[in-house]
């Protein structure tokens, strides 16, 4: 899905409160040469549910908060996409199942990779 996302012009960028460090290691390791920005904890920038690490993601790749979707697996990721002011997609696959995130506010749901990509198309 990832390849195919920056194959078809979307720019990516992963934001954690894991270490800065640790999250661009990852993202080396997993994700080279696809996802172009990776933002972890550090110094000056709030941690999720705060805007800061989704604003910083932003401004890195050049693009706004009005072009840009949210894609999480946790109540922490529905918090942080509307603090941003963004439309959030809550996977299906991750940290928490359908019936947590609805209680948290989730609106719209991917159960495969393929949902995301369906979603995309109709914002």
């Amino acid at each position: 899905m990832l390849r195919g996302l920056k194959k078809d012009g979307y720019a990516l960028a992963i934001v954690s409160n894991k270490l800065d460090s640790a999250v661009k290691e990852l993202n080396e390791l997993y994700f080279e040469g696809i996802v172009e920005v990776a933002i972890g904890e550090r110094t000056g920038v709030a941690r999720k549910p705060a805007p800061d690490t989704v604003f910083a993601a932003l401004r890195e790749l050049g693009r706004t908060p009005e072009t840009a979707v949210y894609v999480g697996d946790s109540d922490v990721d529905i918090m942080t996409a509307k603090n941003a002011g963004l439309p959030c997609i809550s996977v299906l696959w991750g940290f928490r199942d359908r019936p947590f995130l609805e209680a948290h506010g989730a609106e719209h749901f991917a159960a495969t990779p393929d949902d995301v990509r369906k979603f995309l198309e109709y914002i």
